[in-house]
């Protein structure tokens, strides 16, 4: 009779052992992967490569301008874009603007002192990589205000709330008085021009009333 060959407890135990972590393994590993892509994705997102406005009326790259009035009057708004690179890299953009002379100053929304904030829209895009333009529109003011403002843009998921015209790899400008300013000064309904005729009644033969403008000529 053969005798009866059993398999040490040690043994078993081994496999048991390596089973349940070769299924656990094959469980948590997709898991590990997607908070691994969850967290690299983030910090792409989390901050603007780079946020640019001028005061020009040039296409910021999807059609519009930068600016649409550059010397609005005290009966007109003042529309303006900007860039941010790139497409959900932020999810958040922001125009601090003064009318008292002082300079514009807040953070991730927040305005300070006498700044107002004006939440900007993702108007359009362009490019590729995709880059989003934005815009907003500072309401008419009265007449001789000098209008000031700074524009910003972050990720409401983290990271740096970065300042035009600055990037998060480019001399970051990550504080509202690091910003670019940018300003204009509001003009009059009635402001009036010098023409051909100068001082004489133009050819309607009225005399035009009002503020004789120090601009240049019609």
């Amino acid at each position: 009779m053969k005798p009866i060959q059993r398999t040490p407890r040690l043994t078993l135990r081994k496999k048991l052992s390596r089973a349940i972590a070769l299924t656990l393994a094959q469980l948590l590993l997709p898991v590990v992967f997607a908070v691994a892509f969850a967290a690299l994705t983030q910090v792409a997102q989390a901050t603007a490569n780079y946020v640019y406005h001028e005061r020009t009326i040039a296409d910021p790259g999807c059609g519009g301008q930068y600016v649409t009035n550059l010397n609005p009057s005290s009966a007109q708004t003042y529309p303006l874009r900007w860039k941010i690179e790139y497409q959900n890299y932020t999810t958040q953009t922001r125009v601090y603007y003064t009318t008292d002379g002082s300079t514009p100053s807040g953070a991730f929304g927040v305005a300070s002192g006498t700044t107002t904030v004006l939440t900007g829209a993702y108007t359009c895009t362009f490019g590729s990589p995709v880059v989003d333009v934005a815009s907003a529109t500072i309401p008419a003011q009265s007449a001789g205000t000098v209008v000031k403002y700074i524009i910003s843009a972050w990720h409401s998921g983290g990271g740096a709330e970065i300042f035009a015209n600055s990037g998060e790899f480019i001399s970051p400008f990550t504080t509202s008085a690091q910003a670019t300013g940018f300003q204009y000064t509001v003009g009059s309904t009635t402001d009036l021009y010098w023409d051909t005729n100068g001082t004489t009644a133009g050819a309607g033969g009225a005399t035009p009333t009002g503020n004789w403008s120090t601009a240049a000529t019609n």
